[in-house]
């Protein structure tokens, strides 16, 4: 075997190990989730889950997918850049959902969901940026942390469904636990990420200084 067939299957058996360990995380939970919160409480956090990732998937302008592509990583950090921007952008208007509320019930047809419009913003942010995230870690090769992450996330999400589903949050606390689950990884990827792109920008001063 030769050396790149050996980076690639430790790598792969990386990645295949945390995506089994997040996956069986709520698979071992589940039973307990189920009894902790009704079914429709369970259907509003699904419709809730929808229209985030649906607007989720166009917030970062498609540029999360084209990070690993370019072979300078200037032009890398660029598109991550422009991405976040989008992100933010879309997320910002999409904080314009709270004014609609009878909107969303109707294209749902539940009376519940507009309870939540105003967190549907927050999700969109978290779920583009995670994806930022993650892609930018791929082109990194930072496989390690891209499968913490999921541990990390399948744990923290499901942690929170039981702690605050104890606690009587009901859809509220499925939202919560949700969006938790999201930003501990986007902060694990995130770091090396942000050191990148600060030892970007020095190099880029001392060229102009020179």
């Amino acid at each position: 075997m030769s050396a790149t067939q050996k980076t690639f299957a430790r790598n792969f058996l990386v990645l295949f190990t945390g995506n089994s360990a997040a996956q069986l995380i709520p698979f071992l939970l589940a039973p307990l989730v189920a009894r902790i919160f009704s079914p429709e409480e369970l259907g509003v956090q699904e419709n809730f889950l929808a229209l985030v990732s649906m607007i989720a998937i166009v917030a970062a302008g498609r540029y999360d997918l084209a990070i690993v592509l370019p072979k300078e990583h200037s032009q890398a950090i660029r598109l991550f850049r422009l991405g976040l921007l989008l992100t933010l952008i879309v997320s910002g208007i999409t904080l314009l959902a709270g004014l609609f509320p009878q909107w969303i019930n109707h294209f749902y047809n539940n009376n519940q969901l507009s309870a939540y419009t105003w967190w549907i913003a927050c999700g969109v942010f978290l779920l583009s940026l995670h994806s930022l995230s993650n892609n930018w870690s791929t082109r990194m090769e930072h496989y390690k942390l891209i499968s913490a992450g999921r541990m990390v996330q399948s744990l923290v999400q499901n942690a929170g469904y039981l702690l605050l589903g104890y606690a009587g949050w009901g859809v509220l606390g499925l939202i919560i636990a949700w969006l938790l689950g999201l930003l501990f990884p986007v902060i694990l990827l995130l770091v090396p990420a942000f050191g990148k792109l600060r030892s970007s920008e020095k190099k880029k001063k001392k060229m102009w200084a020179l």
